[in-house]
């Protein structure tokens, strides 16, 4: 970006989970204290508040010297852009893990392993006995995404969070705990994998180097950044 004539800071974020985290694969009520936020993220809500206050959102010129051209398709060849280039240079592909060898066959496992996970006889005994809980909490939710879903929740609002959804949330999070819920689905779908990931030997081989090799990358610019100072290093690495 300095390159380009920009002074750019990467904003504070909260990372956004992935869909390989506790927090999305099976549901966590986002907070510790439910019983204030319900199943919003106050880290999200502060995050957004913030943002919006600010008056240091980036001009149009700085954000498409990073992200590209808005009014371009993302396919036509608009790889130019910071965030592509600096994706290049420390995954190996512009798209990023997307890029690597493997992905798309690991991302097709992961839904295959939760499909078969939410057959199974465990996971089940496990979501009837979620729904018990919650039912004797005054709420009645066969699957637990029911739950989070019946209160149409923007997790970066905390404005339309009703008693209702405090209580809801509490109750979750208190049946959760009692059944080790995430973590005893966690155990199962992991067995699952293993099988499935045992049967692809190569795909899993090949997505380690390439993650091994951004590793490399990564250290190898931080180590470039650290000694000769920003400026020098992004030119260095750029060539």
């Amino acid at each position: 970006m300095r390159k380009r004539g920009f002074d750019y800071a990467a904003p504070h974020s909260v990372p956004s989970p992935s869909d390989f985290s506790l927090k999305v694969r099976y549901g966590a009520v986002p907070t510790e204290d439910p019983a204030t936020w319900g199943y919003r993220d106050p880290q999200l809500i502060d995050q957004v508040e913030r943002r919006e206050a600010s008056d240091d959102a980036p001009s149009l010129e700085a954000t498409t010297a990073l992200l590209g051209d808005p009014t371009r398709p993302q396919n036509d060849g608009d790889s130019g852009n910071c965030y592509a280039v600096a994706r290049t240079e420390v995954y190996g592909d512009s798209r990023g893990v997307a890029g690597w060898p493997g992905y798309q066959n690991l991302v097709s496992l992961q839904v295959d392993s939760n499909n078969e996970l939410y057959a199974s006889r465990s996971a089940e005994d496990l979501t009837r006995g979620w729904s018990a809980c919650m039912r004797s909490a005054g709420f009645d939710f066969a699957r637990w995404w029911e739950a989070p879903l019946s209160f149409n929740v923007d997790p970066a609002s905390p404005a339309s969070i009703t008693d209702a959804e405090r209580r809801s949330a509490s109750a979750d999070r208190s049946c959760r705990a009692s059944l080790h819920f995430a973590d005893s689905l966690l155990r199962l779908e992991s067995a699952i994998q293993d099988r499935m990931l045992d049967a692809i030997p190569e795909v899993v081989a090949e997505f380690r180097t390439a993650s091994s090799a951004a590793v490399r990358r990564a250290g190898q610019l931080l180590a470039a950044d650290s000694a000769t100072g920003p400026e020098r290093a992004s030119a260095t690495t750029a060539n």
